[in-house]
């Protein structure tokens, strides 16, 4: 004969048969959401630079385009540029800085697109203090020779989109290279210098730039000039120091020069010249050691 199962053994069948349910769902496993981990800091980067060629010396269509370049016054006048190395240290032309430079007046400002603008201390805009200056043993005034200048700054840099620090050159440029100069200097048929602008360059073989017609003092060897692409204009005066940058095969930025000296506006037979970077990455190295970042 068989038994009408009761309401309570129907209850306990239903129970255990939910047993694997109920199981997996209460050790369901945790869905993971996505931490934004912190990005890991290399040389040459520069996440808002848009590769566009522009004439004229025309400003500088996104902010942070170079995030390597600083802004060096003295009080609040402009005064130098420079390059970021890593996060302690700036790269200048010593002919910047006197034998007698009281660090107090000086202030570096970073990502500063417009002088006129507030600065954004959640950028690291506020300026950054120095706390030495060290110029090359061999650095002489008169020729501008060795013109090259290393600055620690008193607290590190926070490094973001609109800050970052540059390459140094693996390979030495020898003439017919593409470049990028950048500065706050007055632009071609305005009267501002309140803006970061830039101007695409080529470099001119050393040879070309030692000759007596162009130049007749006397210049060592570890100099580069630049011509102007397309023979229209440079960035022009006021960008003393400014980084003078390059792309390698991979992408990243690399400070070839910085600006040294010119006479007067530079032209094709009148170029600007700089501090080559590549002769002297052993004593950058000597003097604050391998990049921090």
């Amino acid at each position: 004969m068989l038994l009408k199962p009761s309401l309570s053994s129907m209850l306990a069948f239903s129970a255990l048969a939910r047993v694997p349910e109920l199981v997996s769902r209460h050790f369901e496993e945790p869905k993971i959401s996505a931490v934004a981990m912190p990005r890991s800091v290399k040389c040459g980067q520069a996440p808002l630079y848009e590769n566009r060629r522009i004439v004229n010396g025309s400003w500088i269509p996104t902010k942070g385009a170079f995030p390597f370049i600083v802004n060096i016054k003295v009080g609040w006048q402009r005064w130098c540029g420079g390059a970021v190395y890593d996060k302690y240290t700036v790269i200048s032309a010593a002919h910047c800085f006197c034998d007698s430079q009281n660090l107090n007046d000086l202030k570096l400002f970073f990502a500063d697109f417009d002088q006129r603008k507030e600065y954004n201390q959640e950028n690291g805009q506020d300026p950054r203090k120095v706390k030495s200056i060290k110029r090359h043993p061999d650095y002489d005034k008169y020729l501008q020779n060795n013109d090259i200048a290393i600055l620690k700054l008193t607290e590190e840099l926070p490094f973001n989109d609109k800050i970052q620090p540059i390459c140094m050159p693996t390979v030495e440029v020898a003439g017919g290279e593409h470049a990028i100069t950048m500065g706050w200097g007055y632009a071609f048929n305005t009267n501002d210098d309140n803006k970061l602008s830039f101007a695409h360059l080529r470099v001119i073989p050393r040879e070309s730039c030692r000759r007596q017609e162009w130049y007749p003092m006397s210049m060592n060897h570890h100099i580069i000039c630049t011509a102007l692409q397309g023979g229209v204009i440079d960035v022009c005066q006021g960008d003393s120091c400014g980084p003078l940058a390059q792309q390698n095969s991979a992408g990243d930025f690399e400070l070839i020069g910085i600006v040294s000296w010119e006479s007067g506006y530079a032209t094709n037979k009148n170029p600007r010249v700089y501090t080559d970077i590549y002769d002297y990455v052993d004593w950058i190295k000597e003097v604050t050691g391998e990049p921090k970042y």
